[in-house]
């Protein structure tokens, strides 16, 4: 069965331990310049899709390899920094934090966590709003 090791094909076979862990090292590192550049600085680098496939692939591995997991990791964590400009605001209600969507499979894993996050059966009928999502500052 072939997969994607860091945007690159390979056929299912066992990784060394410490390549995983070193590739995980390298995008924790490339993830957190880019919040840098983009919550601090305000001057992304790349765009939001290549953000994107970067944290989509480090939880990935991360899921794979549970033990890997610390709790600097961009995946353990919401948001960055803001620019000090910005007056912080107390929110009434908590924000969870989102994930995001880019396939059926993926909608309907969303939706089987926000059932059991409800304590609703699969398959109940939700509500939902979609509105467009304006990134950056």
């Amino acid at each position: 069965m072939a997969y994607r090791f860091g945007g690159f094909p390979y056929i299912a076979m066992a990784i060394p331990l410490e390549v995983v862990k070193k590739k995980i090292e390298k995008l924790r590192e490339e993830i957190r310049e880019h919040d840098y550049l983009y919550y601090v600085m305000d001057s992304p680098k790349i765009s939001d899709a290549e953000y994107d496939g970067l944290y989509k692939t480090l939880k990935k591995l991360e899921e794979e390899h549970p033990e890997l997991i610390t709790p600097d990791s961009p995946t353990q964590r919401v948001g960055g920094k803001s620019l000090e400009a910005f007056q912080a605001v107390r929110h009434r209600v908590a924000l969870f934090s989102l994930d995001n969507v880019f396939s059926q499979e993926e909608f309907e894993e969303f939706e089987k966590k926000i059932c059991r996050f409800l304590d609703l059966p699969l398959n109940s009928p939700i509500p939902y709003v979609c509105e467009l999502k304006l990134d950056g500052l």
